[in-house]
């Protein structure tokens, strides 16, 4: 357990501190970018201009499946 007492100082703590905020901006940076990477539809729908891509398809698929008046009248049920 030597180990451990040796990263344990007062000096470890402090470059610690120093480090937490630019890993807390790295680590939710490359959770939002896996989160773009792999197009997770629930949560990306919610985020600004990014989300309207998942309106559009879901447009598109009722126009297939009912045809653009009743898409544009409102009767897609």
């Amino acid at each position: 357990m030597p180990v451990i007492g040796r990263y344990a100082g007062p000096r470890y703590v402090q470059i610690g501190k120093n480090l937490l905020p630019s890993s807390m901006i790295f680590g939710g940076s490359a959770f939002l970018f896996f989160i773009w990477l792999t197009d997770w539809k629930v949560t990306n729908k919610y985020i600004p201009l990014y989300g309207k891509k998942y309106a559009e398809i879901k447009r598109d698929h009722l126009i297939e499946l009912h045809g653009l008046k009743d898409v544009e009248a409102g009767r897609e049920e």
